[in-house]
């Protein structure tokens, strides 16, 4: 089930740069869940934020 706080994976997450492909390419290998929509998939917003805080110390950290 998702979180109340939906993405469209249409939308961008300016707050943490997170791009349209990038959403794309997780959801296909399976690091962000997404459930469909008519044509549209959406994702928990709170994913998005996880998957960026990650990626944000992994940058700081090499």
């Amino acid at each position: 089930m998702l979180a109340d706080t939906e993405v469209l994976t249409g939308d961008r997450d300016s707050t943490r740069d997170v791009v349209q492909m990038t959403v794309y390419r997780l959801i296909h290998s399976g690091e962000l869940p997404a459930v469909r929509v008519g044509r549209a998939l959406r994702v928990p917003a709170q994913a998005v934020l996880d998957y960026a805080a990650v990626r944000d110390t992994a940058r700081l950290t090499t």
